[in-house]
């Protein structure tokens, strides 16, 4: 998984312009948020609890353009929605939002991080209490988006709009996800790596993800409640390796679902589901299993505690 601090001066190019020997602000220009140099050369503006959104007022007073490597909101009660536009006086390369209550980031009409479209490339909300609706669109830049610890219970068609072609890390995992929106990623045609894990989801369909996912390499879901993927879950998947189910309620692995991506996937976690061992998983013995698998009968009775590497046909037909 990337790490939020990325060697931004790479990604920054010519679109930030240093300010003299400390890029900070002057202190009473952040107020009470405070600043020092970030390993880039660029300013670290942190804003520890914090107690209502109007302390946040100096990002409309600031010197327009002014750069900021990353923006850290940490244990403060904001309280309500935060403003679509809110950070547009400012140049911001990555954001940290963690331990701040916060029920709402941007809107259909003002999406989040207005102003920031050209800049902004991570972006991590940690515990951040109950999120109604985020709403991402028209952020070329923008690759890691990371929200966890939080309580979403219904992952909205709406967060992620156009103009996110650029994203290719997504984590949501330990939010309390129950459903998730249709279509909900389609139009992040860049993706690689998809982290769901940890929730309560008990459904997927293959159309919350783009078509075709020409990009994603890697899907976790473990730890969720699925008990099953439908058939065209895989299709137009060309550049799958990796899927994590570990932890779910999943029976059986049905040939109309997987033989689709089996041969190209070096990786399959599937330990702590209730799996039965029978001849609905036989035509798995007719094929190699990936490099990294991970499958234990717990639901059959005869070969329970048996790996599924460890079996043969024969012992499927017994």
């Amino acid at each position: 998984m990337k790490c939020l601090s990325l060697f931004l001066s790479a990604i920054l190019g010519l679109s930030l312009t240093k300010v003299g020997a400390n890029p900070c602000p002057p202190p009473e220009e952040i107020f009470p948020c405070t600043c020092e140099p970030g390993s880039t050369g660029y300013p670290v503006i942190r804003c520890n609890k914090l107690k209502n959104i109007t302390q946040l007022g100096w990002l409309s007073t600031i010197s327009k353009g002014q750069a900021v490597e990353k923006l850290i909101i940490s244990n403060s009660s904001l309280l309500g929605p935060i403003p679509g536009d809110i950070f547009k006086g400012i140049t911001l390369s990555a954001l940290l939002l963690e331990r701040t209550n916060v029920s709402k980031i941007g809107s259909a009409e003002v999406p989040a991080f207005q102003g920031q479209q050209g800049s902004i490339v991570d972006i991590l909300i940690f515990a951040v209490g109950q999120v109604v609706n985020v709403t991402f669109a028209n952020m070329q830049k923008l690759e890691y988006f990371s929200m966890s610890g939080c309580a979403i219970s219904n992952l909205g068609p709406h967060w992620f709009l156009e103009g996110l072609e650029n994203m290719k890390d997504l984590s949501l995992y330990d939010n309390g996800i129950e459903s998730i929106g249709n279509q909900a990623f389609s139009k992040l045609t860049g993706l690689e790596f998809l982290d769901l894990s940890y929730n309560q989801i008990r459904d997927v369909q293959r159309r919350i993800l783009p078509w075709p996912a020409s990009h994603l390499y890697f899907i976790e879901l473990s730890d969720n409640k699925i008990q099953h993927l439908p058939n065209d879950f895989f299709i137009e998947m060309p550049n799958l390796r990796e899927v994590y189910l570990a932890g779910n309620e999943i029976t059986t692995l049905p040939e109309a679902t997987w033989s689709k991506v089996w041969k190209k996937l070096v990786a399959v976690w599937l330990e702590g589901n209730p799996l039965i061992c029978d001849n609905r998983i036989a035509w798995i013995y007719k094929r190699d299993f990936p490099d990294d698998f991970w499958g234990e009968c717990t639901g059959s009775g005869r070969l329970d505690g048996k790996q599924l590497q460890d079996l043969t046909l024969k012992d499927l037909v017994h």
